[in-house]
C-alpha cells in the first residue's frame, strides 16, 4: 500500500545488516557531545555566579571594616564627651547629638551592607555590627549589657522585640532603669527608621537621629553622690559658703573670716585629742 504517494529510499548504510547499529552509535556520540557542552555551560555559569558572589562578599566585608573603624573612633569621642566634659553645656549637648546621629548612620550602613548577602553568612560577617558595642554606645550599664546579650545574639534580633520585651531585658532593680529603657527604645527607633530611609533611598530625611545620652550620666552622678553625703557625720560647709581669694585683693567679709577661723565640730574634736 502506498502512503501519500511517497517513496522512501534507504541509504547505503541502512541496506547493510550493521547500518542501523552505526547510526545508533553516531546518535549516541552526538548526544554525549551535546551533554558535555551543556555540562561545561552549567559549570561555567556556576563558576561565574560563584565569583560574583565572592566579589559581593568581599565588597560587603570591606564596607563593614571601614564602617567599623569609623564606629570605633566616633564611639570613643562620644564616651569622652559624656565623661570628661560638662554635659550641662549646650555646646557639649550639640556635639553629643551630632555623634549619636553619625553613629546611627554608620551602624545602618553595616546593617544594609550585611543584608545584601544571602544566608548562610560567613562567620566573620555575622559578628557585624557588634551588639555589645552598640549597647555601650547607647549608654547602658555593663550589667544591663550582659543581660541583653544573654537573651539576644545580634542587633537585628532586637528589631523583632516589642517595647515590653525590650524593657524586660534590662535590670529592673537598677536605680536608673527607666532612663536606660528610654534610651534603648529611642536609639533603636532611630536606627530602624534610618535603615528604612537608606533602603528607600530617601537620604535627605535623616534629621533627629539622636537620643540625648547625656541625661543618664548626669543622673548617675547625682544618684551616686547622695549616699556619700548622707554618711557624713560632721557639718561640712557647702561650696557656695566657702570663701576663696580671687586675686583681686578683695577683703573678705567679717562673716566669712569668722567662718574660716571657726573649725568644724569634727576637726575641733581631733585638735583637742592631740
Amino acid at each position: 500500500m502506498l502512503i501519500s504517494g511517497l517513496v522512501i529510499r534507504r541509504s547505503g548504510d541502512d541496506k547493510r545488516p550493521d547500518g542501523g547499529i552505526k547510526r545508533g552509535r553516531r546518535y549516541a556520540r552526538q548526544v554525549r557531545a551535546r551533554a558535555r557542552i551543556d555540562e561545561n555551560s552549567r559549570v561555567g555559569l556556576a563558576v561565574a555566579r560563584g565569583m560574583a558572589a565572592y566579589g559581593d562578599v568581599e565588597s560587603v566585608r570591606r564596607t563593614l571594616d571601614v564602617a567599623q573603624t569609623m564606629i570605633n573612633f566616633t564611639a570613643d569621642q562620644l564616651d569622652d564627651l559624656r565623661t570628661q566634659c560638662s554635659v550641662t553645656a549646650e555646646l557639649t549637648q550639640q556635639e553629643i547629638r551630632m555623634l549619636e546621629g553619625k553613629l546611627i548612620k554608620l551602624y545602618c550602613k553595616q546593617l544594609v551592607a550585611k543584608a545584601r548577602l544571602a544566608n548562610p553568612l560567613p562567620s566573620d560577617i555575622i559578628e557585624y555590627p557588634s551588639l555589645q558595642q552598640w549597647l555601650r554606645v547607647v549608654g547602658l550599664t555593663q550589667e544591663s549589657i550582659q543581660m541583653v546579650c544573654f537573651k539576644v545574639n545580634t542587633l537585628e534580633d532586637l528589631r523583632e522585640k516589642s517595647e515590653h520585651e525590650l524593657n524586660s531585658m534590662l535590670n529592673k532593680n537598677c536605680i536608673y532603669y527607666k532612663e536606660e529603657c528610654r534610651r534603648l527604645r529611642k536609639a533603636l527607633s532611630n536606627l530602624w527608621r534610618y535603615m528604612d530611609i537608606l533602603i528607600k533611598g530617601d537620604t535627605e530625611n535623616d534629621s533627629d537621629l539622636y537620643w540625648d545620652s547625656w541625661d543618664s550620666y548626669h543622673l548617675r552622678k547625682e544618684i551616686c553622690s547622695k549616699p556619700i553625703l548622707s554618711r557624713q557625720r560632721c557639718s561640712i560647709p557647702s561650696e557656695s559658703s566657702i570663701p576663696y581669694h580671687n586675686n583681686n585683693n578683695d577683703v573678705l567679709p567679717a562673716a566669712s573670716a569668722s567662718l574660716i577661723l571657726s573649725s568644724p565640730p569634727c576637726i575641733s574634736s581631733l585638735l583637742k585629742q592631740e
